[in-house]
């Protein structure tokens, strides 16, 4: 659990998924004081100014929500693979499918684990965790799983294939005042 937004938060970070890494388990980070958009945004520009994390404004496909934006924080593990954070949060903005009592962020800092869902190039996800299910286990969880998403994510309708990049969803007008600077126009 990460206090607050500031400077020791990136270095904290970086170490807590490093070290799940080592043990080949996930992270997730709680920021149980951010409560706002513009907390939430303060803190993604604190980290996309360390060497290991980037920040992109994501464009929307399928469905336009001209009053949001989703953004991308990608996260370069020790390997040289490229992870975007999971995002979770009370906020209207965030797909239904995201929202949480707290701000929190999942992260994988390994590789492409899961001998299920074989994985190549330096981008990893979720979905390259080791489950330590069997083949016929895993591809009838990832079934129920996908269509359970997919029901969720029906009403409002969102866009799921961007949704697997999005950390998170915040209203322009925030973005605009808190990110703008790094994300240019």
């Amino acid at each position: 659990m990460i206090e607050s937004a500031d400077d020791r938060a990136g270095p904290e970070v970086e170490g807590a998924i490093d070290g799940a890494a080592a043990i080949m388990k996930p992270l997730l980070v709680l920021f149980p004081r951010m409560r706002t958009p513009a907390d939430v945004a303060q803190h993604l520009v604190l980290l996309a100014s360390r060497p290991r994390w980037s920040l992109r404004r994501l464009a929307w496909r399928k469905i336009d929500r001209p009053g949001d934006v989703p953004l991308s924080l990608l996260f370069k593990t020790h390997d040289g693979l490229t992870f975007a954070a999971l995002g979770l949060a009370p906020l209207g903005s965030m797909p239904v499918t995201r929202r949480a009592p707290y701000v929190a962020m999942a992260f994988w800092g390994g590789g492409h684990e899961n001998l299920h869902r074989p994985g190549a190039g330096v981008e990893v996800g979720l979905p390259d965790i080791p489950t330590g299910l069997s083949a016929k286990q895993h591809d009838e969880l990832w079934d129920k799983t996908t269509a359970l998403t997919k029901a969720l994510l029906a009403d409002p309708p969102e866009d799921r294939f961007l949704l697997r990049n999005v950390t998170f969803v915040l209203p322009r007008d925030v973005v605009a005042t808190e990110i703008g600077a790094i994300l240019g126009p």
